[in-house]
C-alpha cells in the first residue's frame, strides 16, 4: 500500500472477539494484522485500528466470509464523510 509520506493512516476492518464485544466497535493505536482469523499472514497495516467486531471468535470462520460487514462498511462511510473524501474516491490508494 502507497500513501503520501508522513501521512497518519487509519485502517478499518472487521473483526472476531469476544462474545461481550460482538457488534460493537474497537479502537487502538497501532498497526492491524488483516486475514489473521482466516489463518492468512499479511503485513501490519496502519498507525491506528479501528475495528468493528463481527462474530464470536470462538464461532466457526469459515461463516466469516458471509458476515454481514454492515460495522465495517459503516465506520468506512462515517470517516470517508468526516474527511470530505468524494464518494468516487478509493479510501486504499
Amino acid at each position: 500500500m502507497q500513501h503520501e509520506r508522513g501521512a497518519y493512516v487509519v485502517v478499518i476492518d472487521s473483526i472476531v472477539g469476544p462474545q461481550p464485544f460482538v457488534h460493537t466497535i474497537a479502537i487502538r493505536p497501532g498497526a492491524l494484522s488483516p486475514g489473521t482469523a482466516l489463518g492468512k499472514s499479511l503485513p501490519p497495516v496502519g498507525d491506528i485500528s479501528v475495528m468493528g467486531v463481527m462474530m464470536e471468535d470462538t464461532a466457526d470462520v469459515s461463516a466469516l466470509p458471509y458476515t454481514n460487514l454492515h460495522i465495517a462498511i459503516g465506520l468506512s462511510l462515517t470517516v470517508r464523510q468526516r474527511y470530505g473524501y468524494e464518494s468516487s474516491t478509493p479510501l486504499v490508494a
